[in-house]
């Protein structure tokens, strides 16, 4: 191809690749090799994940019967987070406040957890989804 070439990559969602592609968890040196490419082509990769609570409300046997999914999950994508927290420059944690649902809440606390050369504050931004906006250290 004769196109300009890529400067970013954007990798979403990476907590679903083993339930798509359960045969990815048997070959250990693709994502080695995948991020080692980028970074040699200078391009820059963002990666999501996430992570996700168990809601101790539910009855007994679905809520035992979700933790082991999500256990077996979590082994299987382990290592690839482990090298992504690792290499990253920033590692950003965005949540809903405490005691609120998912859907119960348009807010949501932006952590910065890592990043390169810098050391976070680990004070939350507040992110209001419906107005677009961030508010700075607003607790």
């Amino acid at each position: 191809m004769h196109g300009a070439p890529f400067d970013g990559v954007l990798i979403d969602g990476i907590h679903n690749v083993f339930l798509q592609f359960p045969r990815l968890q048997d070959a250990p040196l693709v994502w080695p090799v995948l991020f080692e490419m980028l970074r040699k082509r200078g391009v820059t990769v963002v990666t999501t994940h996430t992570h996700f609570d168990l809601d101790s409300d539910i009855d007994e046997s679905r809520f035992a019967r979700f933790a082991a999914d999500i256990s077996a999950i979590a082994g299987r994508v382990e290592p690839l987070l482990h090298a992504l927290v690792s290499a990253a420059d920033f590692y950003i944690e965005l949540r809903t406040p405490k005691g609120l649902g998912e859907n119960q809440s348009s807010e949501f606390h932006i952590v910065f957890r890592t990043a390169t050369g810098q050391t976070p504050s680990g004070k939350p931004c507040l992110w209001q989804r419906q107005d677009l906006r961030v508010v700075a250290n607003h607790l």
